[in-house]
């Protein structure tokens, strides 16, 4: 593990944290799994795909929304394509889609794995908008789960469900520092790639605590892995990705080591009853962002406004008429 790890590691553990054992054996994991009903949300270049690969070869049932993404086949995956910074794709979709409508009776977790990049200076450094007029960045990385959640939550609820649906939020902040105006998420007065990502992390945590009482929400921090290379948050594509996906694995966690972790904790029984916990990149319990507990309410509520103005065609940012169709 890299130095930078183990010292946030030392840094933010939690001292007598839930313990879970990481060492099963891979048939108990397969018992775990089987007939488990996991849906996966973004991240299909990087954590997504790593995560439905392993929880598949596990036995589990996988349905992954994202923009692309290829199934093994023979595996237990299905695809469904989507839109995911529009906001009238994630509020109709649950409801639309008839393997989705399907799916949900008997969904077990569900994952948001489309994290922002954590190192913004290789990031985008233009803001690219979405034709409701959003900051693409922050709506697919964050709005999408607020109005994503918020749908499956009461989907789950309406269709009598007897176990409490689990939700993982992948790309967790350990501070509120660095997420600038807070009256423009939108980034329409000035746009940051750092400031942007420090928003939709801090979005995703608040997501976490402010549903933990009504489903059982674990937040996750990867930190720093490969996945960012596939993630679309680097400049490189084709060999090259493998190239540097390569050598960042020299450094720090790789996607698929990352994803076999989570698959763990997803499975862990010990977690059972649990909720509105945060861990790190090796499973371990961390202490949770205070201000997205206390403060968390507020933010959401925000959120879902922003969410609302582009459901409603306000278009915050006045994009062109033109450009504001909906996707056929």
């Amino acid at each position: 593990m890299a130095v930078g790890a183990l010292l946030a590691r030392a840094l933010t553990t939690r001292p007598g944290g839930r313990v879970w054992d990481k060492h099963v054996c891979e048939e108990m994991l397969r018992a775990r799994a089987k007939g488990r009903g996991v849906l996966i949300v973004g991240g299909t270049a990087g954590l997504g795909r790593a995560l439905a690969e392993r929880l598949s070869a596990l036995g589990a049932d996988v349905t992954v929304i994202g923009s692309t993404f290829e199934p093994a086949p023979g595996s237990n995956v299905s695809f469904i394509s989507a839109d995911l910074s529009l906001m009238r794709v994630c509020d109709s979709l649950l409801e639309q889609n008839d393997a989705l409508k399907r799916l949900i009776p008997r969904l077990d977790d569900v994952v948001f794995s489309g994290a922002p990049a954590p190192s913004a200076s290789i990031a985008t450094a233009r803001r690219e908008e979405t034709r409701e007029g959003l900051e693409r960045g922050l709506a697919a990385c964050a709005l999408s789960h607020v109005v994503l959640l918020r749908k499956l939550a009461a989907l789950k609820r309406a269709g009598g469900a007897k176990r409490r649906l689990r939700a993982w939020v992948v790309g967790v902040s350990s501070e509120r520092a660095g997420v600038g105006d807070a009256d423009d998420f939108n980034a329409m007065r000035s746009f940051s790639p750092s400031t942007q990502r420090a928003r939709a992390a801090l979005i995703n945590e608040a997501l976490v605590h402010v549903h933990r009482a009504k489903l059982s929400t674990f937040a996750l921090n990867p930190g720093f892995t490969t996945a960012l290379t596939g993630s679309g948050a680097m400049p490189v594509t084709g060999w090259l990705t493998g190239a540097v996906d390569n050598f960042l694995g020299l450094f720090v966690l790789t996607t698929e080591a990352y994803a076999g972790t989570t698959a763990r904790l997803m499975l862990a029984p010990e977690l059972g009853g649990q909720s509105g916990v945060a861990f790190d990149q090796a499973g371990d319990e961390i202490e949770p962002n205070g201000w997205c507990v206390d403060k968390g309410e507020a933010l959401i509520a925000q959120m879902e406004a922003l969410a609302g103005e582009a459901l409603a065609g306000n278009f915050p940012s006045g994009v062109r008429v033109a450009d504001s169709a909906p996707p056929a």
